[in-house]
């Protein structure tokens, strides 16, 4: 019994921490990103041109010093639980939070949810080292890296169960424990409660209506469920692929890769849409409302399914090319974009408008199987998506985590970067 009690009070302690500070470096970064878009985009200057100066000087300034503070947060987060025990260098934490900073405000294309997991994950690692030091917490450093970046997805998703299930499930999901997955959920609980305080819409917002499963669905949502894994399948090779080309050569041309980078991907945006740049809050609820239209103006004489299928290769490309090439943002969020236009192109393709109760049981079905697919966290996937949209989605989220988990169990977006950080 005290053995127990003693591992609760530690868990309290790390899991409180790590849910205060999670949520506020989320609720920092978004509200950056708000900030920023609305002045960049009504400025004279088109926004490329802030991008490729956002990148380029996060290469002089913090690539220079610390090479591992670029690219997705995600891999460094991996490495630094499995091969360190969770202990990350300080320099690369702060780091890799200034250029997260610097590529969210110059609207990069990407996400936040990686970058900001690992910052917090660096963070709260060194909170527990001091308290550790201060003899009112053990050693768990581990633990507390895991709980940073719960914290983090849970208050990016708002999402208390999934969040602490995601973190655990990335880093090993054949031998997960429970002593690694209480204090997970445990923070990202917290930091649920806390962002809730903040007068911030939280980054990923669905707001689907309340559906009624019945079994005339079960052929749409195996189909979807199908194709969303397939596209995950595709998306992965289709990252690996333009990876390996900004792989080439050596760290002198990093400059050179970032240049190319921002300057691809914030061009295809800004050509398509430059409503795209650092919204994607917007483009979710434009999805669900079936309104692109509306953010894709200059192409609004193609057919809808036409236009949700050029969104996917925008987002796809302009994602990729920015992260491979080293800048820091994430690839969860695109990931999950193409995931709901994958379940919005099916529904449409098989006569469901949106409106119609089918054409949500769809969105979620592709937003759950191309998370599971491309990340391989099937459980995570599953919980987040019955947290964010609701219960009655429940069946189409866990059947398709599991085929997307199955078609692509073997390749995720972090296989080529986990073995090229830290």
């Amino acid at each position: 019994m005290k053995k127990s009690i003693n591992y609760l009070i530690n868990w309290m302690i790390i899991s409180v921490t790590a849910g205060i500070s999670g949520a506020l470096i989320v609720a920092f970064f978004f509200l950056a990103l708000t900030k920023s878009s609305h002045f960049i985009l009504s400025s004279s200057i088109p926004f490329p041109f802030w991008t490729v100066g956002g990148a380029l000087f996060c290469g002089f300034v913090f690539y220079s010093f610390s090479p591992n503070s670029s690219g997705d947060g995600i891999p460094s987060y991996i490495n630094g639980v499995l091969d360190r025990n969770g202990s990350y260098s300080f320099v690369d934490t702060l780091a890799k939070m200034g250029a997260t900073l610097t590529a969210l405000t110059t609207l990069s294309s990407g996400g936040m949810l990686g970058p900001a997991g690992r910052v917090s994950a660096g963070i709260n690692s060194q909170v527990v080292n001091l308290l550790r030091k201060m003899n009112l917490v053990s050693d768990n450093r581990r633990i507390a890296a895991i709980c940073g970046m719960s914290a983090a997805i849970g208050a990016i998703f708002h999402s208390p169960v999934g969040g602490g299930i995601f973190a655990v499930e990335v880093l090993q999901r054949a031998n997960m424990r429970y002593a690694d997955l209480f204090p997970a959920i445990l923070s990202s609980s917290v930091a649920v409660y806390v962002y809730k305080f903040f007068p911030i819409v939280n980054p990923l917002h669905f707001n689907l209506p309340d559906g009624v499963f019945n079994e005339s669905l079960m052929l749409p949502i195996l189909i979807t469920s199908l194709a969303a894994a397939f596209m995950g399948r595709l998306y992965t090779f289709y990252f690996d692929y333009i990876s390996s080309l900004f792989r080439k050569g050596n760290r002198q041309k990093s400059m050179l890769k970032l240049f190319l980078g921002a300057t691809i991907a914030s061009s295809a945006v800004f050509f398509f849409s430059p409503a795209l740049a650092g919204n994607i809050t917007g483009l979710i609820e434009a999805i669900i409302e079936g309104e692109v239209i509306e953010v894709l103006p200059l192409f609004g004489s193609l057919p809808i399914v036409v236009l949700y299928i050029l969104f996917i290769l925008i987002i796809a490309t302009s994602s990729t090319v920015s992260i491979a090439s080293g800048i820091s943002v994430g690839l969860t969020s695109p990931t999950i974009v193409i995931g709901l236009l994958t379940g919005a192109v099916s529904a449409m393709i098989l006569g469901y408008n949106p409106g119609d109760p089918a054409y949500y049981f769809l969105l979620v079905a592709g937003f759950s199987g191309l998370l599971s697919s491309t990340i391989n966290v099937p459980i995570g996937a599953a919980i987040i998506a019955i947290e964010s949209f609701g219960a009655t989605y429940g069946f189409c989220a866990g059947i398709s985590s599991i085929i997307g988990f199955q078609v692509n169990r073997h390749h995720t977006l972090y296989d080529y970067t986990i073995s090229y950080t830290d």
